[in-house]
Order: C-alpha cells, then sequence, then structure tokens
C-alpha cells in the first residue's frame, strides 16, 4: 500500500504512540506479576538436588561451565575459561578425576524464580541487555539464541552448581562449586559478569528445603569487589549475617548495598598480604562468635575452612569466584590442594579408587621380573618396591618394609597413566644377607638395601633411610620417584651415579677399606654396600650395636639416628655443631691405609684428603663421601 508522504509522517507518529503505550503496559503488567511472586516460591520443588557416591567430591563442575564464542569473552578481563583450568590443574595433581567430582545440572527458569522476578529474566531475552550485564559490548549485536546458548547457559550450569552445593555440604560437612559466586548479581539486577543471583539461591533453597537444620547463614565475601547483589537481597533479612571485605576503591561502589553488610572491612590499594590476613582471622573468629551460624558460604578458603569446619564443625560452601587474572586458575587449584593437604578437605572413597586404578603386579622372583618387564614392554614404566618376603600372615620380616608399605601405596595416585607397579620379594632374612642375593648381584638391580623402591630401567631409586621415617623432606612418601624426570637427582635420592673419578672413588673405597669391626655378618653386608665403608646406617639397632662395639662415645648416638633419618645428607651448619660434636667417628688404622692408596690411585690432593677426614669424623662415612664428592666439583670449577 502506497502512502504519500505526509500521511506517511503521521502514520509512523501513530505507530511510535501505539509501541510507547503498548511498551508501558506491559511494564506495568510484569511488575504486578513481579510483585505477587516478590516472595520466595516455598513449594518450589527442585532436580538441581541429586545423591552422589562415596567415591566423588563434593566438588562440583561441568565442562559446560566454560564460556566462549569467537573470542568475544576476552573482550572482558574476567577470565571466561578459569574453571576448567582448574580442574585440569587438580588432575594433574592427582586430587580427582571425571568419576570422582559431580557434575551438576542446568538451573531451569522455575528454579531461578524462586528470587529473580520474571521481568528481570525476560530483559535477558534481549542481547543487549546481557551486554550490559556481563560488560562485553560487542554481545548486543548477537542473535539472542548464540548468547542464551553460548553465555547464558554456562552461567545457569554453574548456578545450579552452587545449588546443588548446598546439599552436599549438609551431607559431607563442605562442598566446592568450582564455579559461581555471583555475587554481584541480585534477584531484580546483574552486573560485572554476574548473570544469575546463585549466592541468594543458595540460601534460599536452604532455607526452604532444611528448615529445621537452617536458620542462620554467614556470607564470607572476600573478592576483591563489594558484593552487591546478595546483598540488596538480603537487605533487611536478619537470619543472613554479611562479611564483606573488599576494595573500597573500585567497583561497584554500590553506597545502598553497603547498608546490608554487618561487617564491613575496607582496604586500600597494596594492603599486604599480613594485614589483610590478620584482619579477617580477627574480624571472622569474632563474627562467628557472635552470630552462631548454621552454614557458611565463602569465597575463600583456609582461615575460613579451619574456623567453619574444624574448630565449629559448620557445614561450608565454596565457591570460587573472582578471576581477573590468568594466574587466578592456578592460585585456586593450588588452594584446594592446601585445604586437601591441611586435612580441611578429604575424601577417602575418592583416594582409593585412584590408587585401585593403578596397574599392579606381583613377581617372587628375580627371573619372573625380568619376564614381566618384557611382556609389558618399553611402553609401560615400570615402578618397582623391592620388599622382605611377608610370612603366611602376610607379615614381613623387616621392619623398614612394614614402614615403608603404606608410603608407597599412598604414592601410587601419582602414578602415571602408562606407570605399572610392581612388588617383588627379595626373600626371608637369611636370604637376603646372602652376599651372594642375585638382587645383589645382577646388573639390572643391584640392591643394597631393602625397601628399595625404583623405577627399572632408569637410574632413579629410593632406599631405606627415604622410605621407612616419619620425618624430614615430603617426597619420602614416595611420590617424587614417579615425579622425578629420568635422570634427575632429587632431594634425598641415593646417588646411584656420578663422574667418573667419583665413581673410581667409591669403588676403589670399597674394595680396599677393611671394616674395623671384626664380625663377619657386618663385614658381608657392608662390602655389598654401593656409598659406605661402614654400613652405620642400616638401621638404628645396627648403628647402636656397631657404636658400641667400636666403644665409640655414647654421645654418637644423636649423630647416628640423625643419620639413620637421612638428615645428615645435607651439610650441617656450623653452628650446629658443638665442640663436642667433632671427632666422634673415629678412622682405624685400616681405613686410614685404605684412604692413602685411594688418594694415591685417585691423584688427590691433600687438601681432598684431609676435607674428608673432617667431613668422616663429623659426619660419618655415607654423606662425607656424598659431601667430598660435591666438594671436588667445586675445586674443578
Amino acid at each position: 500500500m502506497y502512502l504519500p508522504v505526509g500521511s506517511r509522517k503521521k502514520w509512523y507518529v501513530a505507530m511510535s504512540i501505539l509501541l510507547f503505550c503498548f511498551r508501558h503496559l506491559f511494564q506495568i503488567g510484569m511488575t504486578a506479576k513481579d510483585q505477587k511472586s516478590s516472595a520466595p516460591n516455598n513449594s518450589h520443588q527442585t532436580t538441581l538436588y541429586k545423591d552422589i557416591g562415596p567415591h566423588q567430591w563434593p566438588i562440583i563442575y561441568s565442562s559446560r561451565y566454560n564460556i566462549g564464542f569467537m573470542k568475544m569473552e576476552k573482550l572482558h578481563p574476567f577470565d571466561s575459561g578459569k574453571w576448567g583450568k582448574i580442574i585440569r590443574f587438580l588432575k594433574e595433581g592427582d586430587m580427582i578425576t571425571d568419576d570422582t567430582i559431580v557434575e551438576p545440572q542446568e538451573a531451569t527458569d522455575a528454579d531461578l524464580l524462586v528470587v529473580h522476578t520474571t521481568r528481570y529474566l525476560s530483559s535477558l531475552k534481549w542481547s543487549i541487555n546481557v551486554a550490559r550485564v556481563l560488560e562485553v559490548p560487542p554481545i548486543a549485536f548477537l542473535p539472542n539464541f548464540l548468547v542464551r546458548s553460548r553465555v547464558l547457559r554456562p552461567l545457569r550450569y554453574q548456578t545450579g552448581g552452587t545449588i546443588l552445593a548446598g546439599k552436599l555440604a549438609l551431607e559431607r560437612g563442605f562442598a566446592i562449586n568450582v564455579g559461581g559466586g555471583f555475587h554481584h548479581c541480585s534477584g531484580d539486577a546483574g552486573g560485572g559478569f554476574c548473570a544469575y543471583a546463585d549466592i541468594t539461591l543458595l540460601i534460599h533453597f536452604l532455607f526452604n528445603h532444611y528448615p529445621e537444620k537452617i536458620k542462620k547463614v554467614m556470607i564470607v565475601d572476600l573478592d576483591a569487589h563489594q558484593g552487591n547483589g546478595h546483598e540488596r537481597d538480603f537487605m533487611t533479612n536478619e537470619n543472613v549475617f554479611i562479611i564483606d571485605m573488599y576494595n573500597s576503591r573500585i567497583y561497584p561502589h554500590d553506597e545502598s548495598a553497603k547498608k546490608a553488610i554487618d561487617l564491613k572491612i575496607e582496604l586500600e590499594h597494596h594492603t599486604n598480604d599480613s594485614t589483610y590476613l590478620n584482619l579477617l582471622e580477627k574480624h571472622l573468629e569474632k563474627s562467628l562468635d557472635y552470630f552462631h551460624p548454621d552454614f557458611g558460604v565463602a569465597t575463600r578458603d583456609e582461615i575460613v575452612f579451619t574456623n567453619c569446619i574444624k574448630k565449629r564443625q559448620i557445614p561450608i560452601v565454596m565457591c570460587t569466584s573472582g578471576g581477573y587474572q590468568q594466574t587466578n586458575a592456578r592460585v585456586i587449584a593450588d588452594s584446594l590442594f592446601n585445604l586437601h593437604k591441611k586435612e580441611l578437605i578429604s575424601c577417602d572413597a575418592a583416594e582409593e579408587l585412584l590408587t585401585k586404578m593403578v596397574e599392579k603386579k606381583t613377581v617372587k622372583d628375580l627371573e619372573e621380573l625380568k619376564t614381566l618387564v618384557n611382556e609389558l614392554g618399553k611402553d609401560k614404566r615400570i615402578f618397582v618396591l623391592f620388599s622382605g618376603s611377608k610370612d603366611k600372615n602376610g607379615e614381613s620380616w623387616c621392619p623398614d618394609c612394614v614402614t615403608a608399605d603404606p608410603k608407597v601405596e599412598a604414592s601410587l595416585k601419582h602414578m602415571p597413566d602408562n606407570g605399572v607397579f610392581v612388588y617383588c620379594p627379595v626373600g626371608d632374612r637369611a636370604t637376603w644377607k646372602d652376599a651372594n642375593n642375585p638382587f645383589r648381584k645382577d646388573p639390572a638391580t643391584r640392591l643394597t638395601n631393602v625397601p628399595t623402591y625404583l623405577e627399572y630401567g632408569t637410574k632413579k631409586k629410593l632406599v631405606e633411610s627415604d622410605l621407612s621415617t616419619d620425618e624430614g623432606d615430603d617426597k619420602k612418601d614416595g611420590s617424587g620417584l614417579i615425579h622425578q624426570d629420568s635422570g634427575s637427582s632429587p632431594l634425598k635420592y641415593q646417588r646411584t651415579t656420578t663422574n667418573r673419578s667419583s665413581r673410581s672413588t667409591s669403588n676403589n673405597l670399597i674394595n680396599n677399606a677393611e671394616l674395623s669391626i671384626e664380625e663377619k655378618e657386618n663385614k658381608e653386608l657392608c662390602n655389598t654396600h654401593p656409598l659406605n665403608t661402614v654400613n652405620y646406617s642400616k638401621t638404628a639397632k645396627r648403628c647402636e650395636k656397631l657404636n658400641k662395639e667400636a666403644s665409640i662415645n655414647k654421645s654418637n648416638e644423636t649423630q647416628n639416628s640423625r643419620l639413620k633419618r637421612g638428615k645428615l645428607q645435607q651439610p650441617i651448619q656450623d653452628e650446629e655443631i658443638s665442640d663436642d660434636d667433632t671427632d666422634q667417628w673415629f678412622i682405624s688404622d685400616e681405613l686410614d691405609k685404605a684412604l692413602s692408596q685411594w688418594q694415591t690411585e685417585n691423584g688427590l690432593s691433600d687438601e681432598c684428603l684431609r676435607e674428608y677426614k673432617q667431613l668422616y669424623r663429623k659426619y660419618g662415612p655415607m654423606p662425607a663421601l656424598e659431601e667430598l664428592q660435591e666438594y671436588e666439583k667445586s675445586l674443578q670449577k
């Protein structure tokens, strides 16, 4: 239909007025509807709550959490892929697998309407509104169906994860949603990359579904930004106590929302760590003692977990929140490792499952071990534990082997995908002490101690002193062996290879030195030791026996025990050595002759020999030899 120019202008004006009136009437209707449904829906039944297996951590994550569409997400400083990175780090650290974490469901409109207004949810059907909430302007030009599937849907999954975390925390004492923590979103407005009020939803779901258990909830918001979203939602709710510790100089500067904060800790730029942690611990303890919450919601970890779970048995949900730096994923993953290490979070069944997944083999003797190695082929990394044989009751004659077993077992969770664990007994006590024992003689093993834990076909090895003590380096559980690259030398490892000069040193010393103690059994055993002239470090009992027979001063016992624990593999600092500590290991005439011959054969200077004798008298033979090797290297440099 053709209209004259004048009529066309009138038609445009009329249509504009009609559209304006329709929009106004629509908003009035939606406002009335929102007012009717502004109170939380107490009767809502959700499918977000579900039961999980005992082998699953209450750690919630879905691959659908991550946001990515044509790299537009990179226009905002927020790392929209950090959630997947966190999970990758946790897997690499052997804390979780896909089977031991929980996958949430997407929060539906019915779930969201427990808190959100219909008007707000309807506004997200316009891409321009989503662009405003996420602060990524180009999103305004995308079709809304793409925005809903690529941007809003991941946030709905994270919201579902936060709600589920509430149920799991009540059952397990804690739960961690690897996503969520959208603290800038309230029931009627979003902002700051927060489209859904998952914290408010979490708390209302708990109040609605667990009214007898949960009557008071504390929010501990430790994100750098003020959490103005949940603050607006709980402005007049006396059953929710809000602690907000934030930088007062940055977004969002919401003065109205600050009225809802029960404990406000405003920080300045460049607040140092000690000040921050002291303020947090001081105010958190006071607030917990004052409010006595039934449940906690937090965006950070150790101090909150210690005060809530360990000291007061308050169940807690942690959301990762924040994330404006590319390093945040690593920091969050490390914080979870720290919670696990300090036993603030745990899942025994999940850790047992990790261990059970390792391929394990048992062989009877050396020949069977070699046959197995050939069958497994070169694609497998084979980790072998050589241990004293067990009797019919499953008990080993070797006490150090008994001590080492649980440590090696714990290390299996670090086993690589192509790793195989093999248990190989070396025989009963008499068989092992035989100098002609095949495990001692065979070039593939050349054992000198049990227990010995090694990667077959490599130079990596952990021996008795590395495995049979509860003290010392964290790697003494055997995990260091698995993580070390082939050929490297970890902190407390037996040095099985040196340069040519050092190798000649140790061999000649073994071959030529005579023991000052004429006890046959000790002599045979010591002669098979690759680095030790006198095997003072065999066991604590052996040390005491040898010391007594050699008439060594009794004050030597302290030095002995330190050697036994592996403490003296690193040099003792000067201030640690008193006058009473010197010359506690004597050098017999036979050993002195052997040392002179060793000096001549290897062309060592008198300075080297004096250095070795001093080290020997102070620390004993094994550390002395190792320190001398380092000393030789320093002289060469």
